[in-house]
């Protein structure tokens, strides 16, 4: 009986490769979109007029967006075909993109912020669902660390383009309005070929290819949704990542205010979008080589290799922010130093993709992953947006002094540059500092619930590892 179960599960999903290039593409447009508004944000404040409170305010708004409506999102994928939730995900969020390209009302712009922050909510999801289902969970590690990768290189691109653009006039029109409507079409452009190209087979007994649509339950979502929370809930490992998550996310919204710390320091725009492309480079090169590491060590250390490693680099994260902030000053251009303390920074957020996933992989059923893991991106994002971006806003203007202006960098004075570079940079100290402390806490308590949740799952014993047939 034990060895005729196998049989009754279907064939793994199979993309071709068209269909592979498309989702890893959306996650690079991911990384792309989360980039354009810490590019642009001196933008907004010299052709806006906004101020860093309604900054961060309108990043709160699409940040609450994304994570808060990706509970729905997760139930999509679960229950539906993965191109539809994609393509309807990227139609939305094109045609926001467009529309914030040339709007200049805070309060529409708030709305056209959330609606674009739940559009793109649908990725986190999709991707969760299609590696859960198309790769073995020894290979879970590297192919999340290789997403990474592909959202970082967006970022990557981003902060070269845009960044040369957005304080540039193109047309008549402030360049960052040019590239929120060029970058909105390409969205537009990729939902219509996810429509048309995305396609999940299964090969059956034969040998033939037929498509998996047709497979998918359509559960309600009154069902799976109380299942989820109750899969959530119910171990503490999932309770712990969630934490680990929120306190994840305080680097993240810390980096929002790098460009313009940078700027203030006397650093040209463009060298401030290179020093943030040179971060993202180590997200790049962290992705894939330390996403590969992690797995290899994973599998030698199968109860403790995962959290040893995000310790592992969450130290590492820890001291090159140490000697970034605290150490000499890039005053007017950055030197090797901080280009190497910056590389190290981005190559140590690996942890994200490479460890907390696998994590509730290995801890939740395979049915689940959609809905589980978007309930988990959900509860913790909600909580940092409510918590991290006002609270930057409120220790940049309030506590640290930061004094909004409207003038070019050139005709400021050098006190004001330095006061506000100061009251940037203790914001971005305060927020890495105990983001990262507070992540390193939450994984030695997982030391401890990790192993027992694994062992006493089910579905962890029970689902089968084969994805090729020489494979066991």
């Amino acid at each position: 009986m034990g060895a005729s179960e196998p049989q009754v599960r279907p064939p793994p999903l199979r993309y071709g490769v068209l269909a592979k290039i498309l989702y890893f593409t959306a996650s690079f447009i991911g990384g792309y979109d989360q980039q354009m508004v810490g590019i642009c944000m001196r933008a907004f404040e010299f052709t806006l007029g906004f101020s860093q409170q309604q900054m961060a305010i309108m990043v709160a708004v699409e940040s609450i967006a994304l994570l808060g409506c990706c509970l729905l999102w997760g139930y999509f994928t679960d229950n539906f075909d993965c191109k539809h939730v994609l393509s309807t995900g990227m139609f939305l969020a094109g045609t926001t993109t467009v529309l914030l390209g040339v709007v200049s009302n805070f309060y529409l712009i708030l709305v056209l912020r959330f609606l674009h922050g739940f559009a793109m909510g649908c990725l986190d999801p999709v991707l969760q669902k299609i590696v859960s289902s198309t790769v073995t969970r020894s290979g879970h590690a590297s192919t999340f660390g290789i997403i990474m990768a592909m959202y970082c290189a967006g970022r990557f691109m981003c902060a070269i383009i845009t960044s040369a653009m957005s304080d540039r006039v193109l047309l008549g029109l402030p360049g960052w309005r040019i590239s929120y409507v060029s970058f909105g079409l390409v969205c537009l452009m990729l939902a219509v070929a996810v429509f048309f190209g995305m396609i999940a087979k299964r090969r059956n007994k034969e040998g033939t290819d037929y498509d998996a649509v047709a497979e998918y339950e359509h559960r309600p979502f009154c069902e799976v949704v109380p299942q989820a929370f109750k899969k959530v809930f119910m171990k503490r490992t999932p309770i712990l990542l969630i934490a680990s998550i929120f306190t994840g996310e305080a680097p993240f919204c810390a980096f929002t205010y790098m460009v313009i710390y940078l700027q203030y320091m006397g650093v040209p725009y463009v060298g401030a979008g290179i020093a943030t492309a040179v971060t993202l480079v180590g997200g790049v090169i962290g992705g894939v080589a330390g996403g590969l590491v992690v797995a290899a060590i994973e599998r030698r250390f199968y109860n403790y290799g995962l959290l040893s490693c995000g310790n592992f680099l969450l130290l590492i994260r820890l001291t090159a922010c140490l000697f970034l902030f605290l150490g000499p000053p890039p005053l007017g251009y950055l030197r090797w130093y901080h280009y190497t303390e910056l590389l190290i920074l981005g190559a140590s957020f690996v942890n994200i993709g490479s460890v907390d996933r696998p994590i509730m992989t290995h801890v939740m059923r395979k049915n689940l992953q959609g809905t589980a893991w978007s309930i988990t991106r959900s509860v913790s994002g909600v909580a940092s947006s409510l918590v991290y971006y006002p609270l930057a806003g409120y220790l940049a203007d309030r506590v640290f002094g930061y004094v909004r202006s409207t003038e070019v960098f050139e005709n400021m004075s050098k006190e004001f540059m330095g006061n506000n570079a100061r009251a940037l940079k203790l914001t971005m100290l305060c927020l890495m500092v105990t983001g990262t402390v507070g992540n390193i806490a939450c994984y030695i308590a997982i030391f401890f619930t990790y192993p027992r949740d694994k062992v006493v799952e089910p579905a962890a014993a029970q689902e089968p590892e084969v994805t090729s047939a020489g494979e066991v």
